[in-house]
């Protein structure tokens, strides 16, 4: 029992660490960047909240918004497209006030605005794993944290495996993900 609380209570402190960090892109295209700054090499703060442990606004799946933002979060898998715009899928956090755990919401950043653009709003999503090799709008990895992830040379964003998750291999290319391979259980 005592090794689950201290468990519990460090992620509880990496949350908050990782929550009060406020949302800092230079060179993400956000429409406050300012050449001068860029120029010097100095971050700008782009947006959201400089409070801890602030929860999700997912607005509508799809459309930007001002009010849109992915909750506080750690362990997430990151990465920038070919036309600057910024990605984050997963990792462990929260929601809403009070509601956390590993997430599956894939989120963009462009224009200075955040797009909610796939998963869940609710934590620890079930894989839905499709046909192997077949791409699909349904298909979706699941929730995980600490995720190995990359980008290929055509800009398309790899996801393998992690915490939370089986050894599955996804790949997501033009707005959708597929299935590539490994295992779609834990046994």
């Amino acid at each position: 029992m005592r090794k689950y609380r201290f468990a519990y209570l460090c992620r509880v402190l990496l949350l908050a660490a990782a929550a009060t960090l406020p949302l800092l892109l230079m060179g993400c295209g956000g429409a406050g960047s300012s050449s001068a700054a860029s120029a010097q090499h100095e971050w700008v703060w782009m947006g959201g909240s400089n409070k801890g442990m602030q929860g999700a606004v997912y607005g509508t799946m799809g459309t930007p918004a001002a009010l849109n933002t992915p909750g506080a979060r750690f362990a997430s898998a990151s990465w920038t497209d070919a036309q600057g715009n910024f990605w984050i899928y997963g990792g462990d956090g929260l929601v809403s006030y009070g509601i956390s755990g590993y997430l599956n919401d894939l989120w963009k950043y462009s224009n200075g605005q955040w797009t909610w653009m796939g998963g869940s709003d609710s934590p620890r999503q079930n894989a839905v794993y499709g046909t192997e090799g077949i791409a699909s709008g349904a298909n979706s990895p699941g929730a995980r944290a600490f995720s190995e992830h990359w980008t290929d040379a055509q800009g398309n964003f790899w996801l393998f495996s992690s915490l939370g998750a089986p050894n599955d291999l996804w790949k997501y290319a033009n707005g959708q993900w597929t299935w590539m391979g490994g295992s779609n259980s834990f046994s």
